[in-house]
Formats: structure tokens, C-alpha cells, sequence
């Protein structure tokens, strides 16, 4: 079950909270693919989701590592944002 999941641009751009670990991620995860059709990734948690469950279900990934509760800068979010380019 994704926590705070919601389209904040219809079918373009999404949100929602961490996505947990071990078999709560991997259903997180098959949730995004198959229901909501997600194809791409950013992550702004401090430490990166395990790769290998990341090609399990194909998902282009990009990782920026943000302090808990801290705020990344700029250029670090054009950068998260040319993945959906």
C-alpha cells in the first residue's frame, strides 16, 4: 500500500511517502508499475532503494540524497527533473 500517493500532474507527475523495505517494497513498487503505470523514479531520501528491485520492475531510477527534512538545491532537482525528459 503506497502512504501518500497522489498525482500532482494527472498521468505525468506523482508523490507519495517512502516506500518502506524488503516485501513492502517490492508490493509499493508493483503497485506504481501496474496500477498507476509509473515509469520513472526520484528519491530524496538519504540513503538509495536496492537497485536490483528497482530492475525488477524496470523503473529508471535517479537518487538524490536530501538530509531528513532538509531541502535539495536547485541544480539537484533539474537534474531529478531531466529524467522525465
Amino acid at each position: 500500500m503506497l502512504y501518500n500517493f497522489g498525482f500532482v500532474q494527472e498521468n505525468r507527475l506523482a508523490g507519495c511517502a517512502h516506500l518502506g523495505h524488503g516485501a513492502e517494497l517490492r508490493e509499493s513498487l508493483n503497485e506504481l508499475v501496474r496500477v498507476h503505470k509509473i515509469t520513472a523514479m526520484v528519491t530524496l531520501s538519504e540513503e538509495p532503494l536496492p537497485q536490483e528491485a528497482l530492475e525488477e520492475y524496470g523503473l529508471r531510477y535517479y537518487h538524490q540524497p536530501v538530509r531528513d527534512f532538509g531541502v535539495p538545491k536547485l541544480r539537484e532537482m533539474e537534474a531529478a527533473i531531466a529524467l522525465s525528459q
